[in-house]
Order: C-alpha cells, then sequence, then structure tokens
C-alpha cells in the first residue's frame, strides 16, 4: 500500500488527481507508439486558464484551487475515452488522445468544447468566476513522433492563440516556430548588442 501510494504521488497532481508533466511525458509516449502502431495520429492539447490569476488575487487562494478543481474536470469531460490529461503546474494542462489523421474535425470538435466551457462562469467559493482558456494544438506527423516534439509544438501554437485575443484555439503551422525563432534571436541581439554598445538607446 505505500509503495502504491508513493507511485500514485510521483505521478499524480495532489490538486486535481490529474497526471503531472512527469507522468504526462511517460504516458504520452506509451500512447504515440501504440497509436502510430495502429496507424492512427496523436493530438496534443495545451491548455493555459485566462485570466486565473485575477480571480485568485480577488478571492483568495481556496477560491483558486476549486477554480482549478473545477477546470480540470471541464477539460476532461469531452475527452474521448483513453485520452491521458495533466496538470503541468499552475493554470497549465495538457492532454492527448489518438485519433484518425483523416478526420481532424474530431479534435477541433474536442478543443471547440473546452473553450466554450471555459467561456462560461464557474461557481467557486461563494462567487461566480470568468476565465477562459487559449489552446495550443500539434498533432503527430513526419518530423514529430516524440512526446517531446509534440509538446513543444503545442506549446507554440498556444502562444500564438495567446498572442492572437486568448480564449480561442489554433494548430501548429511550422511559421508559427520561425516566428518565434526571430523574436528569440532579435531578443538575443538586443540583449547582447546594447551591453557592447553596437545598439545607442535614446530615450524621449
Amino acid at each position: 500500500a505505500a509503495e502504491a501510494r508513493a507511485s500514485e504521488l510521483a505521478t499524480t497532481d495532489p490538486l486535481t488527481g490529474l497526471l503531472n508533466r512527469r507522468a504526462l511525458s511517460e504516458s504520452g509516449a506509451r500512447l504515440i507508439e501504440t497509436a502510430l502502431k495502429r496507424g492512427r495520429a496523436v493530438a496534443m492539447l495545451m491548455i493555459d486558464l485566462d485570466h486565473f490569476k485575477s480571480v485568485n488575487d480577488l478571492h483568495g487562494h481556496i477560491a483558486g484551487d476549486q477554480l482549478l478543481r473545477a477546470a480540470a474536470h471541464a477539460i476532461t469531460t469531452p475527452l474521448p475515452e483513453h485520452a491521458i490529461v495533466a496538470r503541468l503546474g499552475g493554470d497549465e494542462f495538457a492532454c492527448a488522445f489518438a485519433f484518425d489523421a483523416e478526420t481532424p474535425g474530431a479534435v477541433d470538435q474536442v478543443a471547440d468544447a473546452i473553450v466554450v466551457r471555459m467561456a462560461q462562469p464557474f461557481r467557486v467559493g461563494g462567487v461566480e468566476a470568468h476565465i477562459g482558456a487559449s489552446l495550443g494544438i500539434a498533432q503527430t506527423e513526419p518530423g514529430c513522433r516524440t512526446i517531446d516534439t509534440l509538446m513543444r509544438r503545442s506549446d507554440i501554437a498556444l502562444y500564438a492563440a495567446k498572442r492572437a485575443g486568448r480564449n480561442q484555439r489554433a494548430w501548429f503551422d511550422a511559421s508559427m516556430e520561425r516566428e518565434l525563432e526571430l523574436r528569440n534571436e532579435v531578443e538575443l541581439g538586443l540583449r547582447a548588442g546594447i551591453p557592447s554598445g553596437q545598439i545607442v538607446p535614446w530615450f524621449e
């Protein structure tokens, strides 16, 4: 019993009962391996709650914890059977499931159901909390057959969804990755260029 409890603590998020990041990586790798053998694809949905910090700050951590548990339930409800879902930390969640690559609309339906539910108010701690969710989606394909690559791409798509205005979903596109790389190059150049005198900032 002690070993079972220790294993549970090592693989689950104590607040929501979902998998943690480590368990997601292990379970996700097995999910991808099984899906590829069966000629199916795997979709990864990276989800970040919008305006959660405002609720936490306004109503306290107890209400915040209740909201996270309610959000976990809302995310899990529309998922297909055998999907895996995890809380990565803070107000960020991820889920993955196998699907027929020729019918990506099935993934859109799940993602839309999550976004629509998150836009509706939650009753927590005797108050009505209004949040939302930004969601990034990626799928296995040539060049993306590992859980790490899938998580990175869905995270890039999540960033794009947030930049586009939040409370929406976005599929990963290669142009998103190039844009992010360019942004990082510019940022690194600025960080190095200003101290070395290559760039002289002027303030008005």
